[in-house]
């Protein structure tokens, strides 16, 4: 019978057989696989604030590692978001502000219908590449809370 035992550090120990060099190569790139298929579950949340006022819509971007893994996710109304699946580093944050809504061309009932767009904040464009926002977030294993706060 052959037995696995899981050790520290995912480390895999055959107990009870002797295996020929095949049956050891399969186990291992069984194992192997196994680890390596899982995907990121570090989760990050916070809320986004223009001059202490919450950013109502837009999306918020997570950059870790120029690329190697890029995430994003809705801004709720009262500026909360929560982005997963971040492999661990540092991210290179971008936030793009809410859409405003323009009334149709021809005005009239259909304007009066759409959402007001007072509420809206104009956040500054430097913010909306990670290029040129100048915001860094640690991403660890696990979950975090970073408020990301503009100005």
């Amino acid at each position: 019978m052959i037995c696995l035992q899981i050790l520290e550090k995912r480390q895999w120990r055959v107990v009870g057989a002797s295996l020929s060099a095949g049956a050891t190569l399969a186990i291992a790139c069984v194992v192997t696989a196994a680890g390596c298929s899982r995907s990121p579950t570090n989760v990050v949340t916070g809320r986004v604030t223009y001059r202490s006022q919450p950013v109502a819509g837009g999306r918020i971007y997570f950059n870790v590692r120029d690329g190697a893994s890029v995430q994003s996710a809705a801004i709720t109304a009262d500026g909360t978001y929560i982005v997963k699946g971040l492999a661990p580093g540092t991210a290179r944050v971008a936030v793009v502000g809410p859409t405003p809504v323009l009334p149709p061309s021809d005005g009239d009932v259909l304007a009066a219908q759409e959402p007001s767009n007072k509420a809206l904040i104009t956040i500054p464009r430097r913010y909306r590449t990670v290029e040129t926002s100048g915001i860094e977030v640690h991403v660890e294993p696990g979950s975090i809370t970073h408020d990301i706060v503009l100005d």
